[in-house]
């Protein structure tokens, strides 16, 4: 069952904050943690006529990354991620809050 309030949510970051429109290339990232709103945002991006392009990160990636990498991995950002960012139309990064609420 889709939560309204989540849906809600991607409908004013995709039409208002975004203002997508279709055929608009959108970079949408996120974490597991995330899952649920970037779901429903990627759904809305389809629903407008925007092309979504997921990005997602899933735990651990980071560490293994740094404890992996070799120096060039640090030495310029690969040219297919550049092009990406470069000719994305708008950008949608969803980080899940890391505390709990007071």
């Amino acid at each position: 069952m889709r939560d309204a309030r989540l849906e809600k949510l991607a409908k004013v970051l995709v039409d208002y904050s975004l203002g997508a429109k279709e055929r608009d290339q959108v970079v949408l990232s996120g974490g597991a943690a995330a899952a649920p709103l970037v779901k429903e945002v990627y759904a809305r991006l389809l629903q407008v006529g925007a092309i979504p392009i997921p990005q997602i990160q899933i735990p651990g990636m980071p560490e293994l990354f740094f404890e992996n990498a070799h120096d060039f991995h640090y030495e310029e950002t690969p040219k297919i991620t550049r092009s990406i960012y470069e000719q994305a139309d708008g950008f949608v990064s969803i980080i899940p809050r890391l505390c709990k609420p007071a």
